[in-house]
């Protein structure tokens, strides 16, 4: 009989479907050990880093050690954690970097186990049949020991969600039995692919494989803890003793105590359980006090969950302890000078391929990535044809197309130009061959005979990309360009001021409905004064372009507020920086071929009229979804603008899922269902990312209210004045620029305050009265500072200037 040997295509498939959104950086720490003489030192390690070169490195590595191992003398065992780490130096729980997988070792009862923790979780990644036996005691049967991975879809970065995922491992053995020494994320484990030795060698090898399946870690736990059954905290919500103090003490390790903490973490977060929706934390104390924890503990317990799982909400904590302490009249006022600062473009949500074009290109650039990623979408989106949509919801009509807006806002030193160019030069470029297409077929046309000329239609212009157009000529481009164009702004102050409304009249006004109606696609009628009506099959425009933040408020200030500014996600650009000057790995000619790829996109199963559709999962994600956008429409009674381009967000999830998809299946026949995987990512690039970056824009270029200098003007009368009451007539009284307002124009900007935590409506002395307004206590304490160092600023100011008008520099 030929011996057994190891198997480099199961390691290489394993390291692909569970390393893939490992960030580069990382380290996987390959390890061999002697598998009966325990305590020896370790038979090999080597740590290979994944360094722009893919996986490929790990995969080479992994299967030569794999192969030492197999021949080696002794009987030894080659089983690296699922894990990367921060460095090479060791493979302690401190140093691991991000936990890729969840992990069970079934060596009990195996297709028992397999067939429980699957029906909780959904089927596993990859399954491992690891080489040993386990013989029934019933019927004598013998079954493979399993080894079970689900690929998480984001790997975990931080200690807090390294232990929820070792609480996963750990809930999911103690539910099948399984091998409990597997808990920690370190702990080493048999890949496929290589050879158990410690009987007659036996090849541990792959025996299931789905690559398109994986979990969110907080759902998971949240299965397996409710199959598990809820573990009390009773020691946790002892009094303090010994040295630490009673803030100590309450301090909850999320890790070590996340049984009752996810219990909790999961309403907070809004997750879907027995039908609930969100829960306020005001829901959370009353149901943990009427458990019987103390005070003291429930305060420090809700404010550590809020901090671990939900930071949005810290500004309602004070306001939750009603069985506690009183509330502040309005909660916790918010800071109308602060900023809110954009976030950085977040790991492993994007398709791996633009995240990678944007990191790359924005280190050599020195560009901020979160442009590049953008300027990338809205290109891919523009590539997509039209023919591609996605059925929206399952018994309407509705159908939506990979359309984008995209403005990326920043100072002229930001690279905005560089930015959009490479983003869109693989696109620009098949526009270009395309357009010489057209014009040799003009030139053919024209050479024909009259008669000829008669019997054929002019060549209609085909493109893929519009700068700088007119709406006329925008016009004709379209009627040849059914799958739809994008159209490039350099500086989109050009674009929305011709349609400024103080310029053109009704022309503007012409203007402005045929960029509306391009964002939404669709058939179009064209009558034209001289050259005749047509109809335009599909009026689709992309757009990209570039704006400096004055610019753009003065925009949005003086034009007609019709929601075509709304259309657009916004990205503040932070500051450029030296770029670099090195080897570029080959991504870029990755996404050259993925803009080509898209371009050649067609309809599922090749037949014009399919659309795309989203599975059970991600309908109940866009359900969810819709739900938390009307929710967050409310903001109408502060930013009008904001709560109009929220609005928006149900459809352009929807456009969003297109691209991702498209993106995922490029080069290949398009699946018909989108996974709820996928829309899970898009719905937390949508919030996480595009939404923070949409409240940066509003709140800061435009002010966080409609109203924001005058409710400046109302806050900073309030702290001079150490103002305890305020009326309507104070305000008309004591603040000089609105001294000609009237009640109904004032009493807006009061409940404005109020939504912001500024003031609570109080009785007035007669029912006839206007509203009288109460200050929030916290205010005073929460600004004084403020307060103080506007006057020392303004102070300074004005020393500067008289110094100034004095000759001193």
């Amino acid at each position: 009989m030929a011996a057994i040997k190891t198997d480099p295509d199961q390691i290489s498939t394993f390291v692909e479907t569970l390393f893939p959104y490992a960030s580069e950086g990382g380290f996987v720490s390959l390890r061999a050990f002697d598998d009966r003489e325990k305590g020896k030192p370790p038979f090999a390690i080597e740590a290979v880093q994944i360094n722009g070169s893919g996986l490929a490195p790990v995969k080479d590595h992994a299967a030569t050690l794999a192969e030492r191992c197999a021949t080696a003398a002794q009987a030894i065992v080659f089983c690296p954690p699922v894990v990367t780490f921060k460095d090479g130096r060791n493979g302690k729980a401190e140093n691991v970097a991000e936990g890729v997988a969840l992990s069970v070792d079934c060596d009990q009862t195996p297709f028992k186990s397999r067939a429980k923790l699957e029906s909780l979780l959904g089927p596993a990644t990859i399954i491992v049949a690891s080489g040993g036996e386990w013989t029934d005691p019933e019927t004598g049967e013998l079954q493979d020991k399993l080894h079970l991975h689900w690929r998480l879809n984001e790997p975990t970065q931080d200690v807090d969600d390294h232990e929820l995922l070792k609480s996963a491992r750990a809930l999911a053995t103690k539910l099948v039995g399984g091998d409990d020494t597997n808990a920690p994320l370190v702990h080493p484990i048999r890949w496929p692919g290589s050879l158990h030795r410690k009987g007659k060698p036996r090849l541990a090898r792959i025996v299931s494989s789905n690559e398109a399946a994986e979990i969110d870690l907080h759902d998971a736990l949240e299965c397996l803890h409710d199959a598990a059954g809820a573990l009390p905290l009773q020691d946790a919500a002892k009094p303090a003793s010994g040295a630490q103090n009673g803030a100590q003490a309450a301090r909850i390790d999320t890790g070590q105590q996340g049984k009752t903490a996810y219990d909790y973490a999961r309403l907070l977060r809004g997750m879907r359980t027995d039908g609930e929706k969100h829960k306020s934390v005001r829901d959370i104390a009353a149901s943990m006090a009427a458990q019987g924890y103390n005070k003291r503990f429930v305060e420090a317990f809700v404010r550590e969950i809020c901090t671990v799982y939900d930071k949005n909400v810290q500004n309602s904590i004070d306001s939750g302890f009603d069985k506690f302490a009183e509330p502040a009249p309005a909660g916790d006022p918010v800071d109308l000078w602060g900023s809110f600062d954009p976030p950085e473009l977040p790991q492993g949500l994007l398709p791996p391929i633009i995240e990678d074009f944007a990191r790359a290109n924005g280190a050599q650039m020195g560009a901020d990535p979160a442009g590049l990623a953008m300027a990338a979408l809205v290109t891919c989106a523009a590539a997509i044809p039209d023919a591609v949509q996605i059925k929206v919801k399952r018994h309407d009509d509705w159908t939506e197309s990979a359309r984008l807006w995209a403005a990326l806002m920043g100072p002229p030193s930001a690279k905005k130009s560089p930015i959009i160019s490479a983003a869109t030069g693989p696109l620009c470029r098949l526009d270009v061959d395309m357009m010489r297409t057209w014009q040799q077929n003009v030139a053919e046309y024209e050479a024909l005979s009259a008669d000829d000329k008669k019997a054929m239609p002019r060549p209609p212009q085909t493109r893929l990309r519009i700068e700088d157009a007119t709406v006329e000529a925008a016009q004709q481009v379209l009627e040849g360009s059914p799958w739809g164009v994008l159209l490039l702004q350099d500086e989109l102050s050009g674009f929305f001021g011709q349609m400024d409304k103080y310029n053109g009249g009704k022309g503007a006004q012409a203007d402005r409905a045929f960029w509306l109606r391009s964002f939404n696609g669709g058939q179009f009628a064209l009558n034209r004064v001289g050259r005749g009506a047509a109809i335009i099959d599909n009026l689709s425009v992309s757009m990209l372009g570039g704006i400096q933040p004055e610019p753009l408020r003065k925009i949005a200030g003086d034009s007609v507020d019709d929601g075509l500014l709304q259309r657009l996600f916004p990205i503040t650009l932070r500051t450029a920086t030296m770029g670099r000057d090195e080897p570029m790995p080959p991504i870029n000619a990755d996404y050259r071929a993925l803009i080509e790829g898209l371009r050649k996109l067609t309809p599922p199963g090749f037949v014009q009229g399919n659309t795309l559709e989203f599975d059970s999962g991600a309908q109940a994600i866009r359900r969810d979804l819709e739900a938390r956008h009307l929710d967050l429409q409310s903001l109408e009674t502060i930013n009008r603008k904001l709560a109009s381009h929220i609005g928006k967000y149900d459809g352009l999830f929807a456009r969003l899922c297109i691209v991702w998809h498209c993106i995922e299946h490029a080069g290949q026949e398009l699946p018909i269902t989108v996974k709820e995987a996928t829309a899970q990512r898009v719905a937390e690039f949508l919030h996480r990312f595009l939404l923070a970056h949409a409240i940066s824009f509003y709140s800061g270029v435009l002010g966080l209210s409609d109203d924001h200098d005058r409710l400046t003007a109302i806050a900073g009368y309030i702290l001079a004045h150490k103002v305890e009451r305020i009326t309507n007539r104070d305000v008309q009284r004591s603040i000089r620029t609105m001294r000609n307002l009237r009640e109904q124009e004032i009493r807006p900007l009061l409940e404005q305050l109020a939504a912001l935590g500024w003031l609570d409506r109080i009785d007035p002395p007669r029912p006839s009265s206007p509203p009288h307004w109460q200050v929030n206590p916290a205010v005073r304490a929460k600004f004084t500072d403020h307060a103080a160092r506007e006057t020392k600023r303004r102070r300074r100011a004005r020393e500067t200037i008289q110094d100034l008008s004095r000759g001193k520099v």
